[in-house]
Order: C-alpha cells, then structure tokens, then sequence
C-alpha cells in the first residue's frame, strides 16, 4: 500500500491479465482487494465491488485492454476526460486536462456559475471548459485500446424501504465503519470540526475506536447561538466516558472575519469558489487542527444534506395519504410564506422534470416560486449583463430537451442534487487542505454512508417532525444527549462587518474585472452594490458567486 496526496494506494491483480486499483481513503490492503476482485472477467464485472469496501476513493482497472475509471456516487471523487491527439484521457483534476489540451475557461459555462442557487442539473455539474467532459457520479468511464470511450451507470439510489429503527441501525454502523477507515494505519490523533449533531457525531465516534481527537469549534458572534455550550458539554460528557477528546474553543473575535483574505488563494481550482466569504474561517480551523499533530481532520460537511428533510418528501405522499398530504400543505405554506393554495398545488403538481425544466426557461425569476418543484430557487445578480441572463434561459431551454432527473422521485433528485453541491464545495475546501498538510475527510459523503440515509422511509423521517431524525436516532448512546437535541438557530456570521472591513479587497475585484472583459457583468454596477451595505432582502450569497468567479478567473492569469 502506497501513500497518495489524496489517501492511500492499493492494487492487486485480476486473473491473468488484469490489474486493479482503489486511490484514496479506504483501509483495503492488496490480499483483500484481490479477494474481492475474484472472479472478474471484466472491468463491467466490478459494479458491486465498491459498495464491499467503506471509504471514499477512485477505482481504476484494466483487463484485457479495456479500463475502467470511476469516482463516487456522492460525487466527491470526480472523474473528467477529454480528448488528446484522438485519445481519450481521463484525470481527477480537469484544470489538469484542460492544460493539456489548451483550453480557455468557457463563457457559458462561466455564465452558469453567477447566479445565486445553482442552476438546475445537469447544467450545474458541468467542468469549466467546453472540451473537459465530466462523468456523472454514479456512473463509469470505459477506454478502449483504441482511444475511444464510453460512459456506463454503475450506482442507482437505493428504495426507501427501511423503517426508521433499522435505518437508523444500518447508518450508525455505516457511519461508524467511514469514521474508522480514517484512523486506521496511522497514529490515531484526528483533528474534528465540533459545532452541531453532525460533527459531535464524527468526534464521538471517532474518539469510541480510539482516536485523540481534537475537537474545534469557532464561536459564532451571536448570543442566541448555543453551538459553543452545546459543545462544551458533549466534549465533558465525552471525557467523563473516558474518551480522549480535547477542546479547542477560538472566541469569535479571534475567528477570521467573512471575506478575509479573499485575494489570496492556495492556487487554481476546477471551479469557483462560491463560499469564498468563508474561506478563511475554514483555513483556520485546519491550522487549528495541525499544529495539535492531526494529520486527518474530519468535517460534518455534506450531513445537512444527506441528513436534511428537503421539503419535496412531501410531494411523494400526495396521492397515498391525500389528508396528510393537506396537513403538509398548510406546514410548507406557513414556513415558505406562500399561499395555501399555492402549496396545494405544489403538492398536486406531476410535471415531469423536462417539463418542469422547460416552463422556467422564459422566465428564471419564477424558481423562487416552485415551492415543491425539482430544484430551488435560482436568482440573477442584478450586475449580470442581459446576454448573460439570455444565456442562461437558453440554457436551461436546451437543457430540457434531454434532461433526466437523479431519481424517480422529487425528493430522491433534490436531495441527490444537494448532495453533489455539498461534494463541489468539500472538494474545494480538500484542495486547499492538502496544500497546507492535512487531509479533509468528509465521511457524510462516502457511499455507503449516503446509501444508508437514502434506504430509510422517508415517510417515516418526515413523521417525527425532527429535521434530522435519522442521525437521531442513529446516535442515540454514542453521541451525548445534549447534542441531540433541537439547537438554537443561529442569525449567522457577521458578513455585513466583514465586507466593511474588507471592502477595500473586494473592490480590487470589481475593478478591473475579467468577468466585464468577457461581458458577463457590469463592473460598475458591481462596484456601486458593494460600496452600499447589503441591503436587508438580500442574500449575501448573491455577492459571494460574483466574487468567487472573479478570484476564481485571476488565478487561472497568474503564473503557475
């Protein structure tokens, strides 16, 4: 087994002329992947064997000359491919293929990263240049000896046919086994975000098979906000079971304000940055982590969406329990401030997701309306240049022609969306990790983790009325009862104070735009919005896209 930047690197053979390799986090040695590869006549042969084996990483095989390469299902582990001198070549990184093949950052798709809310799937997993091609997760990439390709589905969602004791059974142990795949084969010191129920989850089970864990927590600005209480006793009722947990608790005035340092980059990504306000508060926390001798730092990102109840379970109800289905009318109305009536026909709505698709591209704005639909709601800066809010209904037109949603049901596609955002900005925060020593695990994310949430009821999650039931009942006698609980929500992070403080940086941004040489924005109005205080009805995040691209184009200029 070889040490990776990314994880660890096994192989083994596969009868007579294949070969078989898993790059990434796992704690397979080469005598049980060959165990598990027996059998295999072919790279199509291999289908099941990711689901055998906790972890998160990459599967590469060759036999007989055809060679598979594929990610995952939750979408961490990307696979991008392009075409070289009439070959098909694949990588992990498709900043990588795109230097090899001497493509220029694509308009289009540049236009598709800047509104608030990412366009609808599949326009929201396409790589940043025209000739990088990604493979879809759950699906293969297949080269031939001749250089051709092909693109093969080998990962579907599971049915939702486990009750919640049993689900929450099964999650636990798959849990349980993705956090003890990162501890296994190294000293046993981890570094654990500590803010809600799912990193207390991760600290707890980390620190039940062994591990020092360093616990973090950022302390929000906020006094409403009992992340830091709740905190403080799950590490004291952690330590009082004899776990070796060690709290670091940083006071908010000593945490990076948003927007800090949002000039610097550890270098290029495959895509914007969206949450470049919070890049800094995340880099802290894995120098945090370092300088405590952690070379693994687990993070709870991904467990709102694999945990969460997106509102669309709903709709899945609406023609078996039409008086339930009532009741949820009236819930969704009161908590999305729209009509009853509205939220009615929301749940009565059985548009195909092509036509759904279809009926917003004359008119974006209506997104925000579709209270039950495919996807959530999408908004344009209002310094996007009208070519540019054209292109994107175009492209939502085109788009519906031959769109296929993530699931047979409403819930499963949004969910599964969600979850392949979640895996977009994990992987970011991965890249800028590993440039300053630590390894990201982000066990949320691993399949078989997500396999397990995606088994349950959703019916039954939907019952209780608790938003994460699942990982509830799931930790229940692990984790402490305290951090199970319904927590205080939090009014957030100071972001007004940090785009005060760092306006200066920001309006280095707008002014000269590489965004406004393409035509995409109007620098000006850029800069006017953003020497106002953000004004009330408006969500920060609407800024945040705008400045992530432009950041994300200025490191593409600079010298490698």
């Amino acid at each position: 087994m070889g040490r990776w930047a990314d994880g660890e690197c096994v192989a083994a053979d596969v009868g007579r002329t294949g070969r078989l390799a898993l790059i990434g986090e796992h704690a397979v040695d080469g005598r049980r992947l060959g165990r598990l590869a027996r059998g295999a006549s072919s790279t199509g042969d291999l289908d099941r064997l990711p689901g055998t084996v906790p972890g998160s990483f990459h599967l590469i095989a060759s036999i007989d000359g055809d060679v598979r390469v594929q990610g995952t299902a939750s979408g961490l582990r990307r696979v991008f491919h392009a075409c070289l001198d009439g070959t098909t070549v694949a990588g992990d990184r498709a900043i990588v293929l795109a230097a090899l093949t001497g493509e220029r950052a694509d308009n289009e798709r540049l236009i598709w990263q800047l509104p608030l809310g990412a366009l609808p799937w599949p326009l929201s997993w396409q790589p940043m240049w025209h000739g990088v091609r990604s493979v879809e997760p759950g699906h293969a990439l297949f080269l031939d000896g001749t250089g051709r390709h092909r693109v093969s589905r080998w990962w579907r969602p599971p049915e939702q046919d486990l009750s919640l004791p049993a689900g929450g059974r099964r999650f636990a142990g798959a849990l349980s086994e993705s956090v003890r795949t990162r501890l296994a084969g190294r000293r046993p010191a981890v570094a654990a975000d500590l803010s809600g129920v799912d990193s207390s989850s991760l600290c707890a089970l980390a620190a039940r098979h062994g591990a020092r864990v360093s616990a973090l927590t950022l302390a929000g600005p906020d006094v409403m906000d009992d992340d830091a209480p709740c905190a403080v006793r799950t590490v004291d009722a952690l330590r009082r079971a004899g776990r070796d947990v060690d709290h670091v608790l940083l006071p908010s005035d000593e945490a990076p304000l948003p927007y800090e340092a949002v000039l610097a980059t550890a270098g290029p990504l495959d895509e914007p940055a969206f949450r470049i306000w919070e890049r800094a508060r995340f880099l802290r926390l894995f120098d945090l982590g370092l300088r405590r001798g952690a070379e693994v730092h687990l993070t709870g990102l991904g467990g709102d969406e694999v945990l969460g109840l997106a509102p669309q379970w709903a709709h899945a109800l609406a023609g078996e329990k039409p008086h339930t289905s009532l009741r949820l009318a009236h819930l969704i109305a009161a908590r999305s401030g729209t009509s009853r009536t509205k939220a009615l026909r929301a749940l009565l709505d059985r548009r195909s997701y092509p036509q759904w698709l279809a009926s917003h591209a004359n008119d974006i704005g209506r997104l925000a309306d579709t209270v039950l639909g495919w996807g959530g709601p999408v908004h344009l800066p209002p310094w996007l240049t009208r070519d540019a809010a054209t292109a994107i209904a175009d492209a939502l037109r085109t788009a519906s022609r031959a769109a296929r949603p993530l699931g047979r049901t409403r819930w499963v596609h949004v969910t599964l969306d969600a979850v392949h955002q979640a895996a977009t900005v994990t992987r970011q925060y991965q890249q800028l990790a590993r440039g300053g020593g630590t390894r990201l695990a982000a066990p949320y994310l691993d399949d078989s983790v997500l396999a397990s949430a995606l088994a349950v009821d959703v019916g039954e999650r939907g019952a209780t009325g608790r938003h994460k039931a699942l990982i509830a009942e799931a930790m229940r006698g692990v984790v402490p009862a305290s951090a199970l609980l319904g927590r205080t929500q939090s009014t957030g992070l100071p972001v007004p104070q940090g785009m005060a403080v760092h306006r200066h940086e920001l309006l280095a941004l707008a002014d000269g735009s590489l965004l406004a040489d393409r035509g995409l924005i109007d620098a000006g109005a850029l800069r006017d919005a953003l020497l106002r205080p953000v004004p009330p009805h408006v969500n920060h995040m609407l800024y945040s896209t705008t400045l992530g691209c432009e950041a994300w184009l200025r490191s593409l200029a600079r010298p490698a």
